[in-house]
């Protein structure tokens, strides 16, 4: 019998086109395969608006604009907004909080990985990042292949003692709306 296990790369893996399947059928699912980072969320927020057992601060900042009563009436319609009508532009952060970990899977796992991780979350949020970790850049323009909105430049500074006057001249330079730094910093333009 084939093993439905696969090798998976880092240069082999398009986020984009990885897809998955609940194991049964759902009421709401079409029986069709759907993006993977949408399972990611399904679940998680159906267990904080609507079976939490504790209290969710999520939940809690949610309530006043989300009705977990209309959302438990309707699993069906929560199922297939979940697999199917949630615009991936609109959700950035989810892809992101999916999709960064998948491609750090790929690759030696640090004590930085999950601080990496949730840096990740604000890069659309901004023009540039710095930092020193090449590894860390190497993962974001990876996912940047992928996902569906703009992420912040990368700016690869030097180690050690050359990173401080790097990060000076990288915000002096970004402040007259240079895209270039000196001091040894690679400064990526996103596409």
């Amino acid at each position: 019998m084939p093993s439905a296990l696969r090798t998976v790369t880092f240069e082999g893996l398009s986020l984009s086109t990885e897809l998955c399947s609940f194991l049964q059928p759902l009421d709401g699912w079409d029986g069709e395969p759907f993006e993977a980072w949408r399972a990611s969320w399904i679940g998680m927020w159906w267990d904080h608006l609507v079976t939490r057992t504790t209290t969710s601060p999520m939940a809690e900042w949610l309530e006043p604009w989300v009705s977990r009563e209309a959302i438990a009436r309707d699993g069906a319609g929560w199922v297939q907004f979940w697999t199917r009508e949630v615009d991936p532009r609109r959700m950035p952060k989810h892809w992101l909080a999916w999709g960064v970990p998948v491609i750090q899977g790929t690759q030696t796992l640090t004590q930085g990985t999950p601080v990496d991780s949730q840096i990740a979350l604000y890069l659309p949020d901004c023009e540039a990042f710095a930092t020193s970790d090449k590894n860390f850049i190497r993962c974001v323009e990876r996912v940047r292949l992928d996902l569906p909105v703009p992420l912040a430049r990368a700016v690869l500074l030097p180690g050690g003692r050359a990173c401080a006057p790097a990060v000076v001249d990288l915000i002096k330079h970004l402040s007259t709306g240079v895209s270039d730094a000196s001091a040894g910093a690679d400064v990526r333009q996103s596409s």
